[in-house]
């Protein structure tokens, strides 16, 4: 290796602004000497070094062998160009293979987290690579009797099970066995931990132990435990004995509350509950897809959670008499006590306990709490952003506690009446302080969907309003005013008087205008989306308000940066778009606004040049920069749309236009990468019905992009780049640099070899469109188009997928259809590759799927044969024999396609008719509160941070409560379950080399909408597109028969009854469909005239012409481009 004092000079340079920067100069270079990642492991591991140039030596470590530890024939051992990239040499990998573990065992803290980088990426060579080395160094590790190795033992061993946390289950076999040998040794460690008392050092085995334990089981029963009931019910011993066991005093006194999470005896006891909780939601009777034994499900429920539960009542006995459990600890028990409910089993250990939890654990934890009231004071900003954090609905307690009441009150008898009396109680009770009274109130509005359904309360939900919401919006307590507009969320399924929604519509005017506090207006602002999304009548009843309203909305927005009121924004805008207009323009410039400035407040620079940085001069947080970035794509996905809403409204438009396309030429010329997405959705939107000339400017803005950033941005780019195609095609060719943009475009990313296979997929379809969309219009363009994709599907990189070769191939055929004799001279150039060309086309017709590529196919080959007999290919004349099967394959399916086209046509019509229905008939007292609408909406109860809870109402919930001996199982789960287990063995056991696919299996295929109508249409896909396929093919068979008999032969001579039979179904149905074009183009023309027309069922064979019924086909009629 290199000199290993240069390299220890070079590790403490790097610590050196001035120095830094030749130091890893001279560290890149040496890395690829023999032996040099060997060498930097032992100098990390040399206790003659010091501290900080230990740690530099192993973040470089980790870095290379993050970097470059790739299996042998990677890929990406080769750079796009094929020159071999630096990869570590097997012979370094062999050493640190074999040392790894070791220098784990010896390492520090700070090493330890590096060197276990390293391992995790060395571990994508387990098994082929490791052999019985890695198990076996394992084992002798966690069994060690030197207790100080025994943390990086762990370490080592955790790192093996998260790195194959989420592995599928046919590659589990050497895990599994490796995981077999070590659980004893690892239950033997928590025993001995047990045994040991409540030291730091016990505490820290237990916490490492059980993170092993989750990542291997958390989402997956492996045989051993699953065969193995008895070591099951040692690990669950062994852990709920961690739940139960008493916590020193040491944490409990003299040490600040905040603080106490982070000690290793409370990590143990959350790691210990959070495996409980995994286990019991993973592994119970609910959830089946886990396991291959259904029966275990029903034998843990049974055997395990009964002791647990004792546990959890004795520790939230403990905290509701004031003594302190972490909030961890409280989210998970709350979550295991929810959990439990459904089962009959676990429900009778519950029951007795379950008012006492709701009244003295639940109800303090939901009321405003000193902390809360804390941060509303000092930082309302992050007051909200604490509300509506989406992650909070993993961890805090006062969710596990809305849902624990939501899913006990929804799934067992009684526990609603007995939450509502609580509830009620506290409300009208003279001496409820205010934060009780948020308390309550908050109980109330958890179960709300629940009260909308239940006869007993149902009408009183107005009352209930009326009388104790609407007046708390005047409270002088900032939380109580909150907390009125979060109950107007939750109530905005519930049948209201118009009387009632003209209150609720001045009282979040009021919250949301005049309110002083930002946290209620920002729930003010959720209750007018949610009000204006579930009650018909009150969009009507607030137009007067929407001025003030979305002038509000902006200020909130800029001063909370919540990425939520973007989505009520966008509902004000849908809602009220006929009257927003003398609005528009000032709200696009305030979005403008606070999107430069948000993008300056994270360091970049605004248009004018203007500097980044906050206003204050003072560096955000990465978590700031987090929110202003979820922030600034929002405001850009809100002014898409706007610019969708208003795009008819030309004039309008003409004024908006210049602010959204100043953003949109910010970000791209900028190379602001992060919003590229954002940004060039909102310049489609801006071409979707013309473009402007300000918007073809855009257009050389996305190639700088391109050529700047390479292929990754394509697919964004291919919504816009068909627009600038086919919206105005007389300006596109009109310039050519235009045309030679999105040539240049396509090409490269065909033939770069940078680029996925969707991405040049996407590329292929662009260059098909052109070629569809201008026949005789871009005759130069066909050679270079031709080359690029037929170029990519016959040269030396191989397609990986059928989508992509078929895409390809279709191509060449679209460039056949309109420049035939053009092409086939350039194909035939070379030798063999029109040949090779032709016989992949004819080999992947099933792969041709789509109505608009079978029909591309029919017509393709059609051409063909059309070739004057002399210029006929040889290998297409040698094909002939072959080509019926593959006509009648692309009928078969393209009779699917038509039929799957008219279903899906007539659903649409059904369900325009069934709206129309629904809105014309009246309502009974039930039908506001029942149905799927509230479920889908709510899900089960709103929360004010997160706002949402994961219980879930049905229509029906008042039959679906449970008596105490009775389980909440899915009926329908055991098929449910087999069914996905079905697929799941289809996926895994089908053939992934083979395309080919079976004809009968069409009808299975014809399942998604693209099929039949592509997101790219062409020429060819418009409903009036002169070129019918079927026609075609009929007019194509009577000119053979009239003029080519040899062709003709040759093509039909072989076929036997069969094919006979489907042949003269092909030509009745060309038949009917030239006869329906007739009669709708007479009936365009103002009158149509009705006779008996028999329709014809045999074909003349031998009768060329066909009377004018088929439609004229040009084929090779004229050497001109076909119009």
């Amino acid at each position: 290796m290199a000199d290993a004092a240069r390299i220890v000079q070079a590790l403490k340079a790097t610590l050196e602004a001035g120095q830094q920067k030749e130091a890893e100069a001279y560290l890149d270079e040496a890395r690829s000497t023999p032996g040099f990642v060997p060498g930097l492991l032992s100098l990390v591991m040399s206790a003659e070094l010091d501290g900080p140039t230990r740690q530099a030596g192993a973040i470089y470590l980790k870095n290379t062998v993050n970097r470059f530890w790739r299996p042998s024939g990677d890929e990406s051992d080769c750079d796009n160009n094929s020159t071999p990239v630096f990869s570590l040499s097997e012979p370094d990998r062999v050493h640190l293979r074999a040392t790894i573990i070791e220098a784990m065992l010896q390492a520090p803290e700070a090493i330890l987290s590096q060197l276990r980088v390293c391992l995790s990426a060395m571990l994508q060579d387990f098994p082929a690579r490791w052999g019985a080395d890695l198990p076996d160094q394992l084992c002798r590790a966690v069994a060690t009797e030197n207790l100080s190795l025994l943390p990086g033992a762990l370490t080592a061993a955790y790192t093996f099970a998260k790195s194959f946390q989420y592995a599928k289950s046919d590659q589990r076999g050497p895990v599994d066995e490796t995981m077999s040998r070590l659980l004893p040794l690892l239950l033997q460690r928590l025993a001995q931990a047990d045994a040991d008392g409540p030291t730091a050092f016990s505490a820290l085995v237990q916490k490492l132990v059980l993170k092993i334990f989750y990542a291997y089981t958390s989402n997956y029963l492996p045989p051993i435990l699953e065969t193995n009931h008895q070591l099951v019910l040692l690990w669950s011993e062994a852990i709920t004995r961690i739940v139960r066991a008493p916590v020193p005093d040491e944490c409990q006194q003299g040490v600040d509350p905040e603080d106490r999470p982070e000690l290793c005896w409370w990590k143990a006891k959350k790691w210990s509950m959070h495996c409980l909780q995994a286990w019991f939601e993973k592994f119970g009777p609910n959830d089946d897809l886990s396991k291959r034994d259904a029966s275990f499900g029903d034998w843990y429920v049974k055997a395990v959670p009964g002791t647990v539960l004792q546990v959890v009542f004795e520790w939230l006995d403990r905290y509701s008499r004031g003594e302190y459990l972490s909030p961890k600890m409280l989210y998970h028990m709350l979550s295991y006590l929810e959990t439990a409910v459904p089962y009959a089993h676990t429900w009778r250990y519950i029951k007795p306990h379950m008012q006492e939890v709701i009244a003295r654990v639940c109800f303090p934890i939901m009321c405003h709490s000193e902390s809360d009231a804390e941060l509303w004071e000092s930082d309302p900003v992050e007051y909200v952003k604490s509300k509506f954090d989406v992650f909070e609905e993993f961890s805090s307690p006062a969710v596990s506690a809305q849902n624990l009441i939501h899913t006990a009150s929804q799934k067992r008898r009684e526990v609603l009446d007995k939450c509502m009396q609580f509830c009620v109680e506290i409300i009208n009770r003279d001496t409820t302080t205010a934060r009780e009274l948020d308390g309550a109130l908050h109980i109330v509005g958890v179960v709300a969907d629940l009260l909308a359904k239940k006869r007993l309360y149902k009408r009183e939900i107005e009352r209930f309003l009326r009388d104790k919401v609407f007046p708390q919006t005047r409270s002088p307590h900032g939380f109580l005013r909150a907390r009125s507009c979060w109950l107007f969320q939750r109530f905005s399924e519930a049948k209201l008087s118009p009387e009632a929604l003209r209150q609720i519509a001045e009282l979040i005017r009021m919250s949301l205008v005049e309110d002083k506090e930002l946290p209620v207006r920002m729930e003010a602002a959720i209750a007018l989306q949610d009000v204006i999304n579930d009650q018909d009548e009150f969009a009507e009843i607030a137009k007067p308000y929407v001025p003030a309203l979305l002038q509000a909305l902006l200020e909130t927005m800029r001063q909370t940066g919540n990425d939520e009121l973007n989505s009520v924004l966008q509902k004000v805008f849908l809602e009220y778009r006929e009257d927003i207009g003398p609005l528009a323009q000032s709200i696009v410039q305030q979005l403008s606004d606070t999107f430069i400035q948000l993008l300056k407040s994270t360091g970049h620079n605004g248009p004018d040049g203007s500097g980044g940085g906050n206003e204050s001069g003072a560096a955000g947080t990465d978590e700031d920069d987090e929110d202003s970035a979820v922030l600034a794509m929002g405001i850009l996905t809100t002014l898409e749309t706007i610019a969708s809403v208003l795009e008819e409204d030309s004039q309008l438009m003409s004024q908006l236009e210049p602010i959204m396309i100043g953003l949109v030429r910010y970000i791209l010329s900028d190379g602001i990468v992060e919003y590229y997405e954002e940004a060039i959705s909102l310049a489609h939107s801006l071409i979707c019905e013309r473009v402007s000339d300000a918007m073809w400017t855009v257009l050389p803005l996305l190639y700088q992009c391109f050529e700047r950033d390479g292929p990754d941005y394509f697919n964004d780019m291919m919504n816009p780049l068909y627009c600038y195609v086919t919206v105005d095609p007389d300006a596109f060719l009109a310039d050519p640099s235009r045309i030679d943009i999105v040539l240049r475009m396509c090409c490269s990313v065909l033939e770069c070899g940078k680029a996925d296979e969707e991405t040049e997929y996407n590329a292929a379809k662009l260059l098909e469109v052109m070629l569809l969309h201008f026949p005789g219009r871009i005759d130069a363009l066909v050679p270079r188009i031709l080359q690029a994709a037929v170029g990519r599907v016959l040269g030396d990189r191989a397609p990986e997928t059928s989508e992509l070769r078929a895409m390809c191939l279709l191509v060449g055929v679209a460039a056949l259809l309109h420049w035939p004799e053009a092409t086939l001279q350039l194909l035939c150039q070379q030798p063999g590759l029109f040949d090779r060309f032709l016989a992949q086309w004819i080999s992947d017709v099933d792969c041709f799927l789509s109505l608009h590529d079978r029909k591309l196919c029919v017509l393709g080959f059609c051409t063909l044969l059309t070739c004057p007999p002399d210029r006929m290919p040889a290998c297409f004349a040698a094909a002939l024999p072959s080509l019926l099967p593959q006509f009648l394959a692309l009928f078969h399916g393209l009779k699917a396609a038509y039929q799957l086209k008219s279903r899906l046509e007539n659903e649409a019509e059904d369900d325009d008719d069934g709206d129309g229905d629904a809105e014309a008939s009246g309502e009974d007292d039930n039908s506001a509160v029942s149905g799927d609408g509230l479920n889908a909406s709510n899900g089960g109860g709103k929360q004010r941070g997160g706002r949402r809870s994961n219980g879930k109402a049905d229509a029906d919930d008042e039959n679906k409560e449970l008596d105490s001996d009775e389980d909440d199982i899915d009926p329908e789960q055991e098929e449910y379950v087999a069914r996905l287990k079905q697929l799941d063995k289809a996926a895994g056991g089908g053939d992934n080399g083979d395309d080919e696919g079976d004809e009968d299996d069409d009808d299975e295929e014809y399942e998604d909408e693209d099929l039949v109508n592509p997101m790219y249409e062409t020429k060819l896909d418009e409903d009036d597109c002169e070129l019918d396929e079927y026609a075609v093919f009929k007019s194509t068979l009577e000119s053979l028969a009239a003029s080519q008999s040899q062709v003709y032969t040759q093509l039909f001579g072989a076929a036997n009854e069969q094919q006979r039979s489907q042949l003269q179904e092909v030509l009745h149905m060309a038949e009917l469909r030239v006869n329906a074009r007739q009669s709708k183009k007479i009936g365009q023309s103002g009158g149509y005239t009705f006779s008996q027309t028999a329709v014809p069922i045999a074909f003349d064979f031998g009768v060329g012409g066909g009377g004018g019924s088929a439609q004229t086909f040009q084929g090779f009629s004229s050497g001109a481009p076909r119009q």
